[in-house]
């Protein structure tokens, strides 16, 4: 349970999100764990600028004698639009080894005209909670987990025609390589491209 709260005006806009989980988890454990979202907007002409932070909260896998499950589950997340496109965060507790995540990123869009869009996105990533280290329970390894930028380029070529191309990099710490194996040395990147056809065949007018 919780809420989602927004605030506009004129070109400031600020959005505020708070949810908490509580009864049990899967393995019917206590669960105590909460989210919550900030999100800051401003825009200018053309040019729009946003800042924020999403938290998940985690169990500290040092506080042996805690009872409960303090990590939040994004259960039916749609973890691709709120934690970089990169998507190493698709399933939490599981990416993050029930450490939570937080997630502070700022970004900017400039529209270079009608039909041209130019959108990119920082995000620097780390635990909320502690994550004992492999092979020594009793240690937590580094909460930074590295930082990503998402560059995405938008084009309406026709008005039923839309062309989007992206390039992501993402910059891992020796936490990250631990959680989700790999090599922190190579260079982590995604590119892609996508065109969306969206056309109206068939209108049949109805008698008024």
């Amino acid at each position: 349970f919780g809420s989602y709260l927004q605030f506009k005006k004129q070109n400031i806009g600020i959005n505020g999100t708070f949810y908490h989980q509580s009864g049990k988890d899967r393995s019917r454990t206590d669960l105590n764990a909460y989210m919550f979202a900030l999100k800051g907007m401003y825009q200018h002409k053309r040019l729009s600028f946003i800042a924020g932070i999403d938290f998940l909260s985690g169990t500290d896998a040092l506080d042996t004698g805690n009872p409960e499950n303090n990590t939040f589950n994004t259960l039916y997340a749609t973890n691709h639009k709120f934690y970089g496109y990169m998507d190493y965060f698709l399933k939490i507790p599981l990416h993050t080894a029930n450490g939570g995540l937080s997630d502070l990123f700022a970004g900017a869009s400039y529209k270079a005209t009608s039909n041209v869009a130019l959108l990119a996105n920082f995000h620097h990533f780390s635990l909320a909670d502690n994550v004992a280290e492999p092979g020594d329970p009793g240690k937590a390894i580094g909460k930074t987990l590295g930082s990503e930028i998402d560059a995405v380029l938008n084009y309406n070529f026709h008005p039923d025609i839309n062309i989007k191309a992206g390039y992501s990099v993402m910059f891992p710490t020796a936490s990250m390589e631990m959680l989700k194996g790999g090599d922190k040395d190579v260079f982590q990147y995604w590119g892609w491209l996508m065109l969306t056809f969206k056309s109206q065949f068939l209108k049949i007018g109805l008698p008024e």
